[in-house]
Parts: C-alpha cells; sequence; structure tokens
C-alpha cells in the first residue's frame, strides 16, 4: 500500500511538472508573439536599384504601410504585387533592416527586345515577360525577334508561343540575359530563330552573325566581342561562328 501511495504521489507530480512546462511554453509564446505586435513595426521603406519609377511608386505598389509588422509581411507576396504592377522591374529582394526598416532593391528591365503579334509590338524582358506593348512600327527601334509566333501577350506577364515555337522561346531565355550581361543587347537590331538549327543576329548595325543553336552561347558571345574588336570600325559583313572553335568573316559587297 505505501509503496502504491508514492508511485501515486510520483504520477501527480510528473503530471504537474509537465503542466508547468507547458504553460511556461505557452507564457513565452504569448509573449513572443505579443513583443513581434508591439515592436519591429515599420519606421522606414528605402527603395534601392530603380531608375524608370519613382520609390513612391515603387513602395505604393508593395502595399507596405507604415507600422506594419516586419515580422508578419509576406516577401514573396510583396515582391510579386510589384513585378505585377510595374512590368519594367525585373527582379525584387526585400530585406528587413532592423529595427524599423525596410530596403526593397530592385533590377529594371532597360533594353528590352521586341516582337510583332496581333497588329503591336510587344516589348520583353530578358526574361521574356512583357513589359509595354507600342506601336508595330516601334519593333525597329529594340532588338526585334523573328520567327517567334505568339498566343497570347498580356503586359506583367510571360509571353504564351506556339507549341512549335517552345524550343525557340527557352533559347531566348537563354540568350537574352547573357546579351544584357554582356552589355550587348542594346546593339543587337535583330534575333532570328526562325531556323530550326542556327541562331542569326543582327549586331551593331554591320554584322550579320550566325551560330548554331545548341552552341555554348556564352563562349560564342565573348568570341564574337574578341572578333568584332579586331576588325577595322568600318569593316561590315557577315560572321559565321557556327563552327566549333573556328569565327569566318566574310565581309559586305560593295
Amino acid at each position: 500500500m505505501a509503496r502504491r501511495n508514492r508511485y501515486n504521489r510520483k504520477r501527480r507530480r510528473g503530471g504537474f511538472s509537465l503542466l508547468y512546462k507547458l504553460l511556461t511554453f505557452l507564457v513565452i509564446c504569448a509573449a513572443i508573439a505579443v513583443a513581434l505586435t508591439l515592436f519591429f513595426k515599420v519606421e522606414r521603406i528605402d527603395v534601392i536599384g530603380a531608375e524608370r519609377y519613382t520609390q513612391q511608386k515603387i513602395i505604393d505598389a508593395s502595399g507596405i504601410q507604415i507600422e506594419d509588422n516586419m515580422f508578419f509581411m509576406n516577401k514573396y507576396e510583396v515582391s510579386d504585387q510589384i513585378t505585377s504592377a510595374l512590368p519594367y522591374i525585373e527582379t525584387v529582394q526585400i530585406r528587413r533592416a532592423l529595427p524599423d526598416g525596410i530596403v526593397i532593391a530592385v533590377t529594371e528591365c532597360n533594353a528590352p527586345a521586341a516582337v510583332r503579334h496581333g497588329g503591336k509590338t510587344w516589348l520583353l524582358s530578358t526574361q521574356c515577360k512583357v513589359v509595354d506593348s507600342k506601336a508595330l512600327s516601334a519593333a525597329a527601334e529594340y532588338a526585334e525577334v523573328i520567327g517567334l509566333t505568339l498566343t497570347e501577350a498580356q503586359v506583367g506577364l510571360p509571353i504564351a508561343v506556339t507549341e512549335e515555337c517552345a524550343a525557340s522561346e527557352s533559347l531566348l531565355r537563354e540568350l537574352l540575359p547573357l546579351l544584357a550581361e554582356k552589355n550587348m543587347l542594346a546593339d543587337v537590331q535583330q534575333i532570328d530563330v526562325s531556323d530550326g538549327s542556327l541562331l542569326t543576329l543582327q549586331y551593331l548595325d554591320r554584322f550579320e552573325v550566325t551560330l548554331r543553336r545548341d552552341a555554348d552561347l556564352d563562349y560564342k558571345l565573348e568570341y564574337l566581342l574578341a572578333v568584332v574588336e579586331r576588325l577595322e570600325v568600318n569593316e561590315k559583313g557577315r560572321i559565321d561562328m557556327t563552327q566549333e572553335d573556328k569565327a569566318s568573316f566574310i565581309p559586305a559587297q560593295g
């Protein structure tokens, strides 16, 4: 009997101990929740990387308000809101600058490509997102993509292409960021993806450059820059880069 009583007392003490630990845990969680609610409120919002849009326009698109709680904010949702409302913005990063700041870092699309569809020119970011629409004749002012058939184009959304053009779209998604990274995109007048095995660029208003679609584009573009560097500034013609480690320059006639 005595042994049973001792066992029951131990069980009660164990139950009280577990209850105490649980209550302590709940109190701590409640304290943290109250602290997060009362403190860490947004008092300032800084925007970096913006040129096309004003800081206030980006802040308005973000939906972030002064006094919002920093830790209850969904950064991915904020990023999507900005890129949807302001299509020329390519990427968004949201950072907390404790104790009371938010930093919105953006990169913008400054030299888009263009494709004609439905009687309009649609401007594309390097990620093939539609950033703007213009008159059909405006395509000549950008790197115009030839041979890509769209099924739908809407500002703020990625392009939609026919099934036959899916490989060409993938090629563009690889090519355009590389051209932008090497500061070449603004010097490209035309990108022709109509050939199933070749890619043709009109470059610097002087050269027609031909590459294989399955080539190492990063390497080939660096090679192209080196080739152009060695040519005279008044030379024009074709640059054939379809061979593995060789480029052939064929001067224009006349």
